[in-house]
């Protein structure tokens, strides 16, 4: 996990870097298309503890930032100065209510009988409508 963040404090720069310089669409389908893969990933796991467990988790954490960086700035230049302290404090409540959300029924799920994956089933989902959004509706 250590190493993850430490990878991820050298990446998140260069990844702010290029969310400046590269279209909005790419960068959504990176990311996204990122933690999908990883998440996806954690069905092809023999051992928690491999190389490609560890590696897996090393870009879990990335696409994580990264994500952050590029939603973050795509709203960002979108919305006028004198409200993004607001936008901030609601993205970031809405954030933490579904991640409360999230880890109560991925809980339950597994509680009642479903197979330990079932969080990554969700996430990759979710990144999976993402990216289609990305290509379906061509808001970029």
């Amino acid at each position: 996990m250590i190493i993850g963040l430490v990878l991820s404090l050298i990446a998140t720069p260069f990844i702010g870097y290029l969310s400046d310089r590269i279209s909005f669409e790419f960068q959504f389908i990176v990311a996204f298309g990122m933690r999908l893969s990883a998440a996806l990933s954690f069905f092809l796991l023999q051992k928690p503890d491999s190389n490609f467990s560890m590696f897996i988790v090393v870009i879990l954490i990335i696409s994580n930032y990264a994500e952050h960086i590029v939603t973050n700035s795509f709203f960002s230049k979108r919305i006028a100065g004198d409200v993004r302290g607001s936008y901030r404090g609601i993205v970031q409540a809405i954030a933490l209510l579904f991640a409360f959300v999230f880890q109560i029924v991925s809980y339950k799920l597994v509680k009642n009988g479903f197979r330990a994956s079932i969080p990554m089933i969700i996430i990759a989902t979710f990144d999976g409508l993402v990216i289609y959004a990305c290509f379906i509706i061509g808001v970029f």
